[in-house]
């Protein structure tokens, strides 16, 4: 059911629903969170992390970006950099995919830092 759910997701995502494919995502976040969190900090505190799910929080961005919701973006921005620190940190990603992954965030933040007006 899960696969199916991200694979509607990814459908929303493509024909440019990107709000729908956002709470669908966020949605799907919510499941692997801490449940003893507030709804807004759920993304941060999740309770596993593996590949999979980091692609996820990588959609959930896309999504931000896209909808140009920059503060939400920038939220998402910090999941996607905790996810992939904690992936490095318990070697679950090797050197090159995690220089590659940074890079990729590197990139992306530029579009929410520029437009974020904090």
């Amino acid at each position: 059911m899960l696969a199916a759910y991200l694979t509607l997701a990814r459908t929303n995502f493509d024909c440019g629903d990107y709000k729908v494919a956002r709470d669908r995502l966020a949605n799907y976040i919510s499941i692997f969170a801490d449940a003893d969190m507030a709804e807004t900090d759920k993304m941060y505190n999740l309770a596993t992390i593996d590949n999979g799910l980091l692609q996820v929080l990588w959609g959930r961005l896309a999504c931000d970006i896209l909808l140009e919701d920059w503060e939400t973006a920038s939220t998402s921005m910090d999941a996607v950099r905790t996810g992939l620190e904690t992936l490095v940190m318990n070697q679950e990603m090797d050197a090159l995919t995690a220089l590659e992954q940074r890079t990729w965030l590197l990139h992306w933040a530029l579009f929410v830092y520029w437009n974020d007006t904090r």
